[in-house]
């Protein structure tokens, strides 16, 4: 059994439910997995105790947290001897007008700037919270929507994630690692 951190960065909470249905997935799997808040103070000491880690991060107006990349930076060997994956989780990768490239380049931005490379990466789409936004941001978010052809009814909220291929994607992991009767991940130092 591998013991697996699924660290995340949200911003309005869908990432967070994202991060939570791997980590039950991984449970399921025959792993102990738990999340984690890049912003939780105890995120350090929980990436050390880990045997593989998955990041999941929420791309806001075309880049990730700066706190993540600044976080996978100070913890660069941990990232490195654990087996890894990343999800970044974004509209643009759904909705009548796609953009995947955009999702690409944030991604690809990331890695360079965290100097962090993990084998496995998928791109969820996220939720348009309308309900959760401060004002500002519900009408910006309405604009940004109606120009890509989206919803823009701001009395409700829509959620666009594909819960069968987040599945997928802790099924793929998990099925990477030792299982329940295999060795732990934790290499020799």
């Amino acid at each position: 059994m591998s013991r697996i951190l699924v660290l995340f960065s949200t911003c309005h909470g869908q990432t967070r439910r994202i991060a939570e249905r791997i980590a039950h997935s991984l449970v399921d799997a025959g792993h102990c997995a738990n999340t984690c808040s890049i912003d939780a103070p105890d995120a350090a000491s929980n990436l050390s105790a880990c045997d593989a880690v998955i990041v999941g991060s929420a791309i806001r107006f075309g880049r990730h947290s700066p706190k993540l990349v600044r976080r996978i930076r100070s913890h660069h060997a941990v990232f490195a001897l654990r087996p890894a994956a990343f999800f970044s989780v974004c509209l643009s990768i759904t909705g009548p007008r796609p953009r995947p490239d955009l999702v690409n380049d944030a991604n690809d931005k990331l890695f360079r700037d965290a100097l962090w490379f993990p084998r496995q990466v998928a791109s969820f789409a996220g939720a348009l919270s309308y309900s959760r936004y401060p004002l500002l941001l519900r009408l910006m978010m309405r604009f940004i929507t109606g120009r890509a052809g989206g919803d823009v009814d701001t009395s409700r909220d829509y959620e666009y994630t594909d819960w069968a291929a987040v599945d997928r994607f802790a099924t793929e992991f998990a099925r990477r690692l030792p299982s329940a009767a295999g060795a732990p991940l934790r290499s020799a130092a």
